[in-house]
């Protein structure tokens, strides 16, 4: 978790979100079923905290893909997608 929030406040939002993905994934299938062994009604909670979280990740990641394709690769490209435009 700590990687994810790190990458993302470094500007890597991308890489981040998917860092984040995976600790969420790895909270709700591996250490909740060891939280449901010892306390099963309480850790309902818990698990639907995490799958939010997980939801909120991944809507995150996906519109940050968006907006990394909307955007040209180099100064060059975007040069020529502004000609493109005009023309």
């Amino acid at each position: 978790m700590v990687a994810g929030i790190v990458r993302v406040r470094r500007g890597d939002r991308l890489t981040g979100y998917r860092l984040l993905d995976r600790a969420l994934l790895v909270q709700v299938f591996i250490t909740q079923v060891f939280v449901f062994v010892e306390s099963s009604f309480g850790a309902i909670t818990g698990l639907l905290v995490a799958i939010a979280l997980l939801i909120t990740v991944r809507l995150l990641q996906r519109r940050e893909q968006e907006r990394q394709e909307a955007r040209p690769a180099s100064p060059a490209a975007a040069a020529v997608a502004a000609e493109q435009a005009v023309a």
